[in-house]
């Protein structure tokens, strides 16, 4: 099956009955270096241009109450072809991406003891957040991103996300004050670890393209490639990739 795995066409139903494909950056022909514009490049129906991995991220442009019903199609190389496609195996799973109602508070132990215990309402976060970080701050070369948050377990038995103003250094720790809060929540740990993974693939994305030249272009990989092999490799990162997130 890996031989002939071109990557995957994903399409979504929203709660209103509308289909829409998830779109592709890259392309079998289309070909991206870093001198590339923007306005040069096309994004393909992934119908065309499948997805060459075995994770994505994608986040529909209009949220709305209800079910968003995703379809997944395993699209397969023709017999004797680099890039023409054939539609193989589909699976169809459904997501209700509109927030859950949460009790309007966030509970706050300071010191493990649930006697010292503060609930702070949410209202509270949302009306004073400084101006400064209601818009994306640009720190300068080498300030592109400051997240630091720790996910465990996010799909098992006991998730947790250890996140706050903490660098997860012993300085900050003893000098600093940080702050380090942990959640127990299965949809928060959930939520971070997509953060986790968009956070991934859009900056090695970026880096990628940035060394991208004419001789060596960002463009799908045909069947001579064989993309998919190292994801069916027991001991090769990609494999565990493969096993943890798409379960087989």
């Amino acid at each position: 099956m890996e031989q002939d795995l071109a990557g995957f066409a994903v399409e979504y139903t929203d709660p209103d009955g509308q289909t829409f494909p998830v779109l592709n950056r890259l392309g079998f022909r289309q070909a991206i270096t870093s001198a590339t514009t923007p306005e040069q490049r096309q994004f393909f129906p992934t119908s065309e241009a499948p997805l060459q991995k075995f994770h994505w991220v994608h986040f529909p442009p209009d949220v709305k109450p209800g079910t968003f019903t995703y379809k997944a199609t395993a699209m397969l190389f023709q017999p004797g072809s680099e890039t023409a496609l054939t539609a193989g195996p589909s699976a169809e799973v459904g997501v209700v991406l509109m927030p859950r109602r949460l009790d309007g508070s966030l509970k706050v132990e300071k010191s493990g003891d649930p006697a010292d215990t503060t609930f702070i309402p949410f209202s509270y976060l949302s009306d004073k957040v400084p101006a400064p970080f209601r818009a994306e701050w640009n720190g300068g070369v080498g300030q592109v991103i400051h997240h630091k948050f720790v996910v465990t377990d996010f799909n098992g038995d006991n998730p947790l996300v250890f996140a706050g103003s903490s660098n997860l250094a012993a300085g900050g720790e003893e000098q600093n004050g940080d702050n380090l809060v942990c959640f127990t929540d299965r949809d928060i740990a959930t939520r971070y670890a997509i953060e986790a993974i968009q956070l991934v693939d859009h900056y090695r994305f970026r880096a990628v393209m940035q060394k991208a030249t004419d001789a060596q272009p960002l463009q799908l990989q045909g069947r001579s490639a064989g993309w998919a092999a190292d994801y069916y490799t027991p001991g090769n990162p990609k494999f565990r990739e493969r096993t943890l997130l798409a379960g087989r």
